[in-house]
């Protein structure tokens, strides 16, 4: 994966792992391609996703949950951002949790081109394809007793 520089892209990775969002770490070992993170909200009716592909291209969507599709390959989204991780993260952060007032609620299929990114590999937003998924450690939100 190319670099997560700067500084605050780290702090962001950070606070989401310290709110419990569970982390997929796709690619050989020590050679990660993509992290995954995921929040499912207690409601059971979203999924907060990250696909972290490096410092120019992330990923964010809240995802319908049980609408067809995975964290990997969401179908329906109610939200979603993508572009540099500080922008995309932050985003995510901000967006409202579901309930709030200003929450989005309208389920959309999300656009998969990402032409507009730039210095990005081809390949489709918010999309892991399965042959990416080969090698996947998984890391879970920590157990409160």
């Amino acid at each position: 994966m190319p670099g997560l520089d700067p500084f605050a892209a780290e702090e962001l990775l950070l606070w989401f792992v310290e709110r419990d969002f569970a982390r997929h770490v796709i690619g050989p070992p020590g050679d990660p391609r993509v992290i995954v993170l995921f929040h499912c909200w207690e409601d059971d009716r979203y999924i907060d996703v990250a696909h972290v592909r490096g410092e120019v291209r992330t990923e964010v969507a809240r995802v319908v949950k049980n609408a067809g599709g995975n964290v990997y390959q969401p179908r329906w989204v109610v939200w979603h951002y993508w572009g540099g991780i500080v922008d995309a993260l932050e985003a995510l952060r901000n967006l409202p949790e579901p309930g709030h007032p200003n929450a989005p609620t309208r389920p959309y299929e999300p656009p998969r081109e990402i032409a507009d990114i730039p210095d990005t590999a081809p390949g489709a937003a918010l999309w892991i394809a399965h042959y990416e998924t080969e090698h996947v450690r998984i890391r879970l939100p920590q157990l409160r007793l």
